[in-house]
């Protein structure tokens, strides 16, 4: 519980897709970060 388990590097896209199939079922908290401070964060609930 609490560990990053994945990151993503992304450069001048405003849009991003992340494949989440390999991820099993649960809670996971994600945060979009700037160039100096958190933009955007919130989580995502993986069911079946």
């Amino acid at each position: 519980m609490g560990k990053v388990v994945s990151s993503v590097k992304i450069n001048g896209d405003n849009r991003t897709k992340i494949d989440l199939s390999n991820f099993p079922k649960g809670v996971y908290l994600y945060k979009v970060i700037g160039q100096t401070k958190v933009i955007s964060s919130d989580k995502i609930i993986l069911m079946e």
